[in-house]
C-alpha cells in the first residue's frame, strides 16, 4: 500500500504536524526506510522500500520478512534485528541474499526505537541497495586475484619498488635467487645486485628507462645470475612505483658464449688447415730433396750429417703440420671397432716410463664397456697428449687417473643428457689445476701456459680436433691447486670388435714400367715426384694443370696407366679433372694428392678406405710404395 501523503518540496515545518515532517522525510530518502516491531512485524516501510517488491504484498502492516524474502535472507535480517534487541545499539553492515536468482548486497543501519519506559519498542532501519558497486569491488578483486595468479605463475621475474625497496615479488624471481618471497621484501633493490651492474641499474631507475639491459644480480649463496631486465614506472595501489620484469638468461649467455668459442675455434682451424696445406707442399720438397741427397751422399761425406740435420728439422715440421691438421679436423682417418680398455692397457707400461716415478698412474677400466669405432693410432696420441700435460700439472708429484665408462642415459654430457651406451674416456690429475679466465681458451692452437722451451701449445688443440673429428665431444673441469679432469664422450658401435691388423714389415723400394701422368701446379713438388717417379722406371707424363693434362691425353698415342693429381689447382680441380678425364682414359687408375684430407674427400665421412689418397709430405719411398699398390 502505497503512502497517500503528498510530498511537499519547500520546509513548511510551521505547518506540518511531526507526523507528516516524519513521513515527508522518509519519503524522499533514497533509500529503503522500515520501523518493525519486536517480532519482526514491519509497521512502516517507505516507497523505495516497497519498489522493491513486484508485486507489493497487500497488507503491509504485520508483514515479516519471511513473507517477503526467502528463508536464507529473512534469517539474515532476524539475526541483526536480535542483535539491535538484545545490545539496544545501533548496528551497521553489509547483509547479502538471493532474489529472483541476483545475489543482492545492502549497506543495512538499524537502529532501536524506544518506549516511553526507555525499553527497545521497535526498531528502525535503512537500507541501501549496493549490489552494482559490491559487485564492482568483487569483480576488482577477481581482477587482481588472477593478477596475483598470472604473477606467482610466470616463470620470468616481477618485482615492484618504491623508492628503491621491494614492495612485491614474485615467486619466480624469489626462486631463481634462491629466496622466499618474504626475505625480499621489504629490502633495497641493491641489496641483490652484483657489484658490476650497480651502477648500470641506478643509472636506469634514475632515467626512467624502459628500453631493455642486461645485469647480474646475486643469488643468496653469493651465484651471480645474469638476467635481462626491462622497467616501467606505473602507479600500484594509488602510489607511484618500478615495475621490474627480469628474464633469467644466465643459461642463454653460457650458450652464446659456447657459439662464440665454437666459431673463434671453427675460424682458427680453418686457418690452421690453410696454413698446414701450404706447408705441406713446402715440406714435401724439403724432405724428398733431402732424400734424394741422403741417397747420393756417402757415409764418410761430413755433408751427410748436414743432410740429416735437415731431415730431422722436416720431421718435425712435419709432426707440427699434424697437429695442426688434427685440430683443424683436416687429417683422414683409419677407423676401426676398438676396445678402449685395450689402448689404455697397451699403453699403460709405456705412460709410467712417460710420467715419471713422481707420479702415480692409477687405471679404472669399465668390464662391461662398449666399444668404439675410432682410429686406434688417433685415440692414442689423444691419450699420449693428455698424460704429457697432466704431468706437466703435476711438478711435485700427484695422482693421474685414467678411467673408462659406459655411461646411463641419465648423466649429464657437454650437449645434454647421454644417448643410451655413451662410451667416456676420462683423465684427471691432481695438480695446479687451471684458472677460470684461462679454461676457455685451453683447446686453442698455441695458447700454453708453459714455457716457450717446453710446449708449443698444439697438445690440446690436437686432442680437440681428434674428437670433434672422430664424432665426440670433450669437456674440461679444472679448480686452481686442486687438479683438472678431462672427459672425452664417444658414440658406442653397434658393430663388433674387429682383430688388430699385424703391422707389416717395410719393403724394399719397387719400381715399375708402367706410364703416368702427374698433375701438380706446385713447380717443386711436381720436379721431385716426376724424378722418384722416373728413377724407378716409370715414364712420366707432367702437367702444372688440367688444361695441359687434358691436351696430353688427348695427343699420347700410348696408355696411360695412372693419373696422380693434386686436388687443389687454379681454376679446375684434380677431383673435377679426373671426372672429365674419365671417359678419355676408362682404364686409368686415379690417385689424389693434397695436404688434407677435406681437398679430396669434399665434405665426405674422413675414411681412408673410400679414396685412393696420398698425403702431403710424403716420402720418396711412400709415393713409391703408393703408386705400386695401386698399379699390381
Amino acid at each position: 500500500m502505497r503512502s497517500a501523503v503528498k510530498k511537499q518540496t519547500a520546509p513548511v515545518s510551521g505547518a506540518l504536524s511531526r507526523h507528516d515532517l516524519f513521513t515527508l522525510f522518509m519519503e524522499n530518502i533514497p533509500a529503503a526506510a522500515f520501523i518493525k516491531d519486536r517480532n519482526g512485524r514491519y509497521v512502516y516501510g517507505n516507497d523505495v522500500w516497497k519498489r522493491q517488491f513486484d508485486p507489493p504484498p497487500p497488507n503491509w502492516y504485520g508483514v515479516t520478512d519471511l513473507d517477503l524474502w526467502p528463508p536464507t535472507i529473512a534469517a539474515l535480517f532476524r539475526q541483526s534485528d536480535q542483535w539491535v534487541l538484545s545490545h539496544n545499539a545501533p548496528y551497521q553492515g553489509i547483509e547479502q541474499g538471493t532474489a529472483d536468482d541476483e545475489t543482492r548486497y545492502w549497506l543495512v543501519s538499524k537502529f532501536p526505537i524506544p518506549d516511553r519506559r526507555g525499553r527497545s519498542a521497535l526498531i528502525g532501519g535503512i537500507a541501501l541497495d549496493v549490489t552494482a558497486s559490491k559487485n564492482a569491488e568483487l569483480a576488482l578483486q577477481e581482477n587482481e586475484e588472477r593478477y596475483r595468479d598470472l604473477l606467482e605463475g610466470i616463470f620470468d621475474g616481477i618485482s615492484i619498488h618504491e623508492r628503491g625497496v621491494i614492495v612485491h615479488v614474485n615467486r619466480g624471481l624469489a626462486d631463481a635467487l634462491g629466496y622466499s618471497p618474504g626475505e625480499m621484501i621489504g629490502r633495497p633493490v641493491m641489496d641483490f645486485i652484483a657489484d658490476s651492474s650497480r651502477d648500470l641499474v641506478l643509472q636506469k631507475i634514475a632515467e626512467a628507462d624502459e628500453l631493455p639491459y642486461q645485469g647480474t644480480m646475486l643469488r643468496k649463496d653469493g651465484t651471480p645470475v645474469e638476467f635481462e631486465i626491462v622497467e616501467r614506472q606505473q602507479t600500484w595501489q594509488g602510489r607511484p612505483v618500478r615495475v621490474t620484469a627480469l628474464r633469467d638468461i644466465t643459461d642463454r649467455r653460457r650458450l652464446e658464449e659456447q657459439l662464440r668459442q665454437a666459431q673463434k675455434m671453427e675460424a682458427i682451424g680453418r686457418l690452421a688447415g690453410g696454413i698446414a696445406h701450404d706447408f705441406n707442399n713446402i715440406l714435401t720438397a724439403i724432405l724428398g730433396y733431402d732424400d734424394l741427397l741422403l741417397e747420393q751422399l756417402p757415409d764418410w761425406d761430413p755433408k751427410k750429417n748436414d743432410a740429416l740435420e735437415i731431415k730431422k728439422a722436416g720431421e718435425r715440421a712435419q709432426a707440427l703440420t699434424q697437429q695442426l691438421l688434427a685440430f683443424s679436423r683436416k687429417q683422414m682417418l683409419r677407423p676401426a671397432v676398438i676396445d678402449l680398455n685395450s689402448v689404455v692397457s697397451d699403453m699403460e707400461k709405456m705412460l709410467v716410463r712417460l710420467i715419471g716415478e713422481h707420479v702415480r698412474l692409477t687405471t679404472r677400466l669399465d668390464a662391461m664397456l662398449e666399444p668404439v669405432r675410432l682410429d686406434r693410432s688417433q685415440i692414442e696420441q689423444v691419450i699420449l697428449n693428455l698424460v704429457i700435460n697432466a704431468r706437466d700439472a703435476m711438478p711435485e708429484g700427484g695422482q693421474l687417473t685414467i678411467e673408462t665408462r659406459t655411461l646411463k642415459p641419465a648423466e649429464i654430457l657437454p650437449g645434454g643428457g647421454a644417448p643410451s651406451g655413451t662410451v667416456m674416456l676420462a683423465v684427471a690429475d691432481t695438480g695446479l689445476g687451471i684458472d677460470p679466465e684461462v679454461l676457455s681458451k685451453v683447446f686453442e692452437p698455441f695458447f700454453t701456459t708453459k714455457d716457450k722451451e717446453k710446449g708449443t701449445g698444439l697438445g690440446l688443440s690436437t686432442v680437440y680436433g681428434i674428437v670433434k673429428q672422430s664424432g665426440g665431444d670433450i669437456e674440461v673441469e679444472s679448480d686452481p691447486r686442486h687438479g683438472t679432469t678431462f672427459r672425452i664422450y664417444f658414440p658406442a658401435s653397434p658393430e663388433p670388435l674387429v682383430a688388430r691388423e699385424v703391422e707389416r714389415p717395410a719393403r724394399p723400394r719397387v719400381s715399375g714400367a708402367e706410364t703416368i701422368l702427374l698433375v701438380e701446379d706446385e713447380q717443386s713438388v711436381r720436379s721431385l715426384a716426376r724424378r722418384v717417379l722416373q728413377m724407378s722406371g716409370y715414364a712420366v707424363l707432367d702437367a702444372s694443370n688440367a688444361a695441359e693434362a687434358m691436351l696430353i691425353c688427348r695427343n699420347h698415342a700410348g696408355p696411360i696407366h695412372l693419373l696422380i693429381t693434386d686436388v687443389v689447382m687454379p681454376q679446375t680441380s684434380g677431383r673435377q679433372l679426373a671426372e672429365a678425364l674419365a671417359p678419355l682414359r676408362p682404364e686409368m687408375k686415379i690417385l689424389f694428392m693434397s695436404g688434407y684430407a677435406d681437398d679430396v674427400l669434399n665434405g665426405r665421412e674422413s675414411r681412408a678406405d673410400e679414396v685412393l689418397f696420398l698425403g702431403k709430405p710424403f716420402t720418396a719411398d711412400v709415393l713409391l710404395q703408393k703408386v705400386r699398390d695401386i698399379l699390381k
